[in-house]
């Protein structure tokens, strides 16, 4: 849900995001833009080391709300994260586009533990990078 306005940037500033502050840049379109409805279709999700070599997991969900950051929330839940693990998500809740705490969250439909599946973690490994 947080990221998704990036897509509102022109291509060079949105290239440009990545080297200058990218959580807060994402935050900032908040700031400006206020969206209405947010979706995620996770019929089809990706776990691991996405985009380009994660595996397919099927969920089966749509997901949607009036506020992205409980949006995010909600699916970090369900993927067995914490809302605070993502930079994006937790800025975005400490400049008060939205809440992250599941008791400020109405959750229509099944729960997030009848849904919740916890996802593979991408494995970060540096071993092969330069040593300093």
């Amino acid at each position: 849900g947080v990221k998704n306005l990036q897509g509102c940037m022109p291509p060079l500033e949105k290239y440009m995001t990545h080297f200058f502050g990218l959580w807060q840049n994402l935050v900032n379109i908040h700031h400006l833009v206020k969206p209405k409805l947010t979706i995620v279709d996770a019929l089809v999700a990706q776990e691991g080391f996405g985009p380009v070599y994660g595996e397919p997991k099927e969920m089966g969900l749509l997901i949607a709300g009036d506020n992205p950051v409980a949006v995010d929330a909600v699916c970090m839940r369900i993927m067995g994260l914490k809302p605070t693990d993502s930079p994006a998500v937790y800025l975005a809740y400490i400049q008060g586009i939205g809440p992250i705490e599941e008791e400020n969250i109405e959750v229509v439909g099944n729960s997030i533990e009848e849904v919740r599946s916890p996802f593979l973690l991408p494995e970060i490994n540096l071993s092969n990078g330069p040593h300093f």
